[in-house]
């Protein structure tokens, strides 16, 4: 592992030995919260397995990047939704449904209409430029807290609500994980010459957000189902 793995989780560059407990700390977290009923948090589980021994499940060879980018992406896109079915969120999270449809099929079905744009996005983003783990992780988990059911983290924040320190890490770490954990498979295949720009960190937020409200206004209108995003 390399001193960017430590900075993934904790912004702080520390000994392989520090790195790997963190790691399975988090491990650990991960799986607790899938024992607790929160399937959803399969992705921190995923995430933490590749940070300690992914290596057989990277990409090697640069051909066909654009595809392997994309259907990566795409793939843990999908064990996302499916893990939030699982969850239990077409039912109640924080008071509301959290899906595109309450029957898991059609929420599948509507899916694609986010899920695929989105894997595009960030397949545009990986190979346009140049990304550390550790800023896949906080782009990403910074656009979830931002975003995630309608700006709940920031709102909780505004009212002083103490609810905050437990939904504000569970998001970050979340959201976080379902990027990050792509990104490993397919980092030592990416361009290493590629630029840096402030545009990289912000579109996340500019672009997927509108885009997820725009779904979820249409088919929850078509539907007559009324849910949180």
């Amino acid at each position: 592992m390399t001193d960017d793995t430590a900075g993934t989780v904790l912004l702080k560059a520390d000994s392989p030995q520090e790195q790997k407990k963190k790691i399975w700390a988090l491990l650990a977290i991960s799986i607790l919260f899938v024992l607790l009923g929160q399937a959803v948090m399969i992705m921190g589980v995923v995430f933490s397995l590749l940070l300690l021994d992914g290596r057989r499940l990277k990409f090697s060879t640069p051909s066909r990047l654009t595809v392997k980018t994309f259907f990566t992406v795409y793939a843990f896109s999908m064990l996302f939704e499916l893990s939030a079915i699982a969850t239990g969120y077409a039912k109640n999270e924080f008071g509301g449904g959290t899906l595109f449809h309450p029957d898991p099929q059609m929420d599948i079905l509507i899916s694609q209409c986010y899920w695929i744009p989105f894997s595009l996005f960030w397949t545009y983003l990986f190979t346009r430029y140049s990304f550390s783990r550790k800023s896949v992780f906080w782009t990403a988990g910074v656009y979830g807290m931002l975003t995630e059911q309608l700006f709940l983290v920031p709102m909780l924040l505004l009212t002083l609500n103490p609810f905050f320190l437990i939904a504000a890490p569970y998001v970050l770490l979340l959201y976080g994980s379902a990027i990050t954990a792509p990104y490993l498979i397919v980092e030592n295949i990416l361009p290493k010459d590629k630029p840096t720009s402030k545009w990289q960190y912000i579109l996340p937020s500019l672009v997927l957000f509108p885009l997820l409200f725009a779904v979820f206004a249409i088919f929850h209108t078509v539907t007559g189902h009324v849910y949180n995003v």
